[in-house]
């Protein structure tokens, strides 16, 4: 997971054949049943920066509901 502002963390990702998606529109593949969760790898999910900092949190905290429904 990174901060969707971090420009040159995600096109250094990207060189190394990460695919890259933002938050939102995993999660709507995943309803969608269009992208299995448990065949995922090599991926970087965005997340808006925006709403890290508004709820003084980090990754750890902002994505544990992600965490649990991929395991």
């Amino acid at each position: 997971m990174g901060y969707d502002r971090n420009d040159k963390t995600i096109e250094a990702f990207k060189k190394n054949g990460f695919k890259v998606i933002k938050v939102k529109d995993l999660l709507n593949k995943f309803e969608n049943e269009e992208l299995d969760p448990q065949t995922m790898k090599d991926t970087l999910i965005l997340m808006p920066s925006a709403e890290l900092s508004r709820a003084r949190g980090g990754f750890h905290c902002m994505s544990m509901p992600l965490q649990r429904y991929l395991i």
